[in-house]
């Protein structure tokens, strides 16, 4: 995807006539990612698979067993990395397997559980959920490395969010009396490269290229995401179109935006996670 792709603009693709917007039937759930060909998004025991090309969707019951999906991620061609609390997943949309790759020992500290996970080639990395979070890079067959505090982050402090882009890892770290910022490091020894401020909590967010980071702001009542382009070292506030079909609960039609994927295919579409809906947006 070009450098110059321009993320100002977002107008609601249309498929035979109607919004491409697809219901969703529980609120409160975030986890969602998306390949060239496929959106994968996860809510209340189902994985839902949308298949761009078709146009149509399957769902895949989840088991109760290994917990609820808190992010995902694709990892190559039609496979995607699926993480819960305690495990993480390869899943091939073809074969519609679900293999564990590891699973945390069941000694293990509660409050020291997965967070989010993001992959880049043959590289995944995972980070945990406690202050002076751990980070781990892995294969489908070992863990490599580990950083723990202070190379991950302080103690005090804990990682929201983490996205790789080829050898740069994108970071939203929070501290509870301190604004929240947005890093890039050098994946391998966890260099600083950029570093923003943040005025608000961001606990999702994607890479769009190799200089513009989009971040989902965790607030009520405005539909904008925030984008942050680190060669001009800005920040610029994106407007989303309102929703025009009506899924809402409680008659709330603008709901929160919980997550956003990116498909870069043949045409490039940005896919927005509500409460109640999942949107697809040109990219322009």
């Amino acid at each position: 995807m070009s450098s110059e792709l321009e993320v100002t603009q977002f107008t609601e693709f249309r498929i035979d006539g109607e919004e491409k917007i697809i219901g969703s039937t529980m609120p409160l759930y975030a986890a969602i990612a998306a390949s060239p060909e496929y959106v994968i998004y996860y809510e209340n025991k189902i994985l839902s698979i949308y298949d761009q090309s078709q146009s149509c969707k399957k769902t895949i019951s989840w088991s109760e067993k290994a917990g609820h999906i808190i992010d995902i991620c694709w990892y190559n061609n039609k496979q995607f990395i699926i993480l819960t609390k305690r495990e993480f997943h390869l899943f091939d949309v073809d074969t519609e397997q679900i293999r564990m790759i590891h699973s945390l020992p069941k000694n293990d500290n509660d409050d020291s559980t997965y967070y989010r996970c993001t992959s880049h080639d043959e590289c995944i990395m995972l980070c945990f959920s406690c202050p002076g979070t751990t980070i781990e890079e892995w294969t489908l067959t070992k863990c490599k490395k580990r950083w723990r505090s202070p190379k991950s982050c302080r103690q005090d402090e804990h990682i929201c969010c983490l996205r790789l882009l080829s050898n740069i890892l994108g970071l939203t770290i929070a501290k509870s009396t301190q604004e929240p910022r947005f890093e890039l490091r050098q994946s391998e020894t966890m260099s600083v490269l950029f570093s923003m401020q943040l005025t608000c909590q961001c606990y999702r967010f994607i890479s769009m290229n190799d200089h513009n980071w989009l971040l989902v702001p965790y607030y009520y009542g405005r539909q904008v995401l925030l984008l942050i382009n680190t060669s001009e070292k800005i920040l610029k506030i994106i407007d989303i179109p309102l929703l025009i079909h009506t899924y809402d609960y409680n008659g709330n039609v603008n709901q929160m935006i919980w997550n956003v994927a990116l498909m870069s295919g043949n045409n490039s579409y940005l896919i927005v996670r509500r409460d109640r809906s999942i949107c697809f947006h040109n990219i322009k």
